[in-house]
């Protein structure tokens, strides 16, 4: 009854299930309604209609401001808790000695239950706000329910887009654009690197360089249907048996079948053909090797990608690598921030992030592992 003539085979399927049993909901953070839904407000207006999408920033980014020259793009994590984020940018942004020059902005993408929580708040006029489910990760549209319907859908990647390039307008000596995130926030910034629609026009229309550091997500968007084999050593499409287990491996966020419309929007060859030329960096922590941490995706398809951020996103690399040949390592690298594990505030003031992210030189150039 317990015997069994092919290991492989035994050891593949044990793999699955154990990653479908650590995914249960007992088994990893549950994250409520947020506490503070961020004061200020974005406009998006669409058929005459205009909802809101909330934020905070370290500086005002409604009026010109001829002394800013970096924005920073912030993308927060699962908790939805941009003020954190915000604090740790800043810090960095005092080591560094930009803080004149440069302006941090934190979205803060909301999520139902965050509507209903503070609907008796009026001041807050939350039935303007745009919300989402939980794949604000990867660009889905915002939602409209009967108890909460909203009079247009919008991707929260193109709400990024349209306020980048309103900045780009609004601050005239603007020359550099980081796109970040840590943890969610990552997913965020590495499928936005990917496929994002404003970057052409940024630079073509606007003299603005953009830049993608992506911080410790739990899990990446692979740009086509290989996986790391242990057996052949390298990147392949995934044995039959695997196939049957995960069917949906490479479904959408963790690869392109069944992209949602913003991809679909951006095309997949022309990501293809952009993508490599996009200056990205993927910065990790040396201690973000957990494969139990309470935040990690342990899917099946994430558990394909690795099993912690560490292993993950030097996998990934490789897989950028594969895909793309050397040339990715012109525009595109990995880095690993020594002592540092799943912190945004870590990742954010680590010396090798303040070159990263505001070009303020270290000396520790030695720890850049592509």
């Amino acid at each position: 009854m317990f015997g069994n003539k092919n290991p492989r085979k035994f050891r593949i399927r044990f793999l699955v299930m154990l990653a479908v049993v650590l995914q249960s909901p007992s088994l990893r953070a549950a994250y409520g309604p947020v506490a503070r839904i961020a004061p200020a407000r974005f406009a998006i207006e669409n058929g005459g209609h205009t909802l809101y999408a909330p934020y905070i920033a370290s500086g005002p980014i409604d009026q010109s401001n001829p002394k800013i020259t970096r924005l920073i793009c912030l993308q927060h994590g699962a908790a939805r808790n941009p003020f954190s984020y915000l604090d740790g940018m800043t810090r960095a942004m005092e080591m560094a000695g930009v803080e004149d020059e440069t302006i941090a902005v934190a979205f803060q993408w909301l999520e139902e239950k965050d509507i209903e929580a503070h609907r008796s708040d009026h001041s807050l006029r939350v039935d303007d706000l745009l919300y989402y489910s939980s794949d604000w990760r990867a660009g889905n549209d915002s939602l409209s329910t009967s108890d909460n319907p909203r009079p247009f859908q919008i991707s929260n990647f193109e709400v990024i887009d349209r306020f980048l390039l309103e900045c780009a307008k609004r601050f005239p000596n603007l020359k550099a654009i980081v796109v970040t995130g840590h943890s969610a926030g990552g997913q965020i910034a590495n499928r936005y690197a990917i496929s994002n629609l404003a970057e052409p026009k940024l630079t073509s229309e606007f003299g603005v360089a953009l830049q993608y550091v992506i911080y410790n997500p739990s899990s990446y968007m692979y740009l086509d249907e290989k996986r790391w084999s242990e057996s052949e050593k390298g990147f392949a499409v995934p044995s039959r048996s695997v196939r049957r287990a995960i069917p949906d491996y490479n479904s959408f966020k963790y690869g392109f079948d069944g992209s949602n419309s913003y991809f679909k929007r951006s095309g997949k060859t022309a990501i293809h053909d952009s993508f490599p030329d996009r200056r990205v960096t993927y910065a990790i922590g040396e201690k973000d090797n957990d494969p139990a941490h309470k935040d990690l995706d342990r899917s099946p398809s994430a558990m394909l990608q690795g099993d912690s951020r560490l292993s993950r996103g030097m996998r990934y690399y490789q897989h950028l690598e594969d895909v793309f040949g050397p040339k990715i390592a012109e525009r595109q690298r990995v880095v690993i921030l020594p002592d540092v594990g799943h912190h945004a505030g870590d990742c954010f003031t680590a010396p090798l992030s303040l070159e990263i992210l505001f070009g303020v030189v270290t000396s520790s150039d030695d720890l850049i592992a592509n």
